[in-house]
């Protein structure tokens, strides 16, 4: 197995921890924890469901993939069944798994967020790089795409995978 580098994210983040703990003033917007309180609503549930010790299914609740394929049905006119939605417990987990199940090497933006690259090694991935556009406000440029696809399947890579998102961590 490779070992992953320790995630800049991280790493930032025990850096702001410790200047709080030294009595610094610090605004930190680089981490995914709220410093909001928790909805009254969500608080009551997780009281109401406090003392429940039983895993719940791998890949979600049934009730809770079919309110979501029906928000994507009713929102987005988006049809799938309950049967089609993955449920995990973050974002990293299911990239995890998405990566993992398909063959192939991974195409990343240039910026991108960095777990991309970590997950790519975890699963024994060939990264290709491509650049965005930065005198389009880093857009994407399919020519650079295409670039970056042909040079890969020349040298012997097999580039199956792309992930892309908008906005587009760290830049969006």
């Amino acid at each position: 197995m490779n070992s992953p580098k320790a995630s800049p994210t991280l790493v930032i983040n025990e850096k702001v921890n410790a200047m709080w703990a030294a009595g610094q003033d610090v605004l930190h917007l680089g981490f995914g924890e709220s410093r909001f309180p928790v909805h009254p609503i969500l608080s009551a549930s997780l009281t109401e469901n406090v003392s429940r010790r039983s895993y719940l299914p791998a890949i979600g609740t049934a009730s809770l993939r079919s309110v979501v394929s029906n928000f994507y049905s009713e929102k987005l006119n988006l049809n799938f069944s309950q049967e089609q939605v993955l449920v995990g417990v973050g974002s990293k987990s299911l990239l995890f798994a998405m990566v993992h199940s398909i063959e192939g090497d991974i195409l990343l933006p240039k910026p991108s967020w960095v777990s991309y690259s970590s997950i790519a090694k975890l699963t024994g991935k060939k990264i290709i790089r491509f650049d965005l556009d930065r005198k389009n406000d880093f857009a994407l440029n399919i020519d650079y795409l295409e670039s970056a696809y042909r040079t890969a399947s020349h040298k012997g890579l097999n580039p199956k995978i792309l992930i892309l998102n908008s906005p587009n961590n760290p830049i969006g």
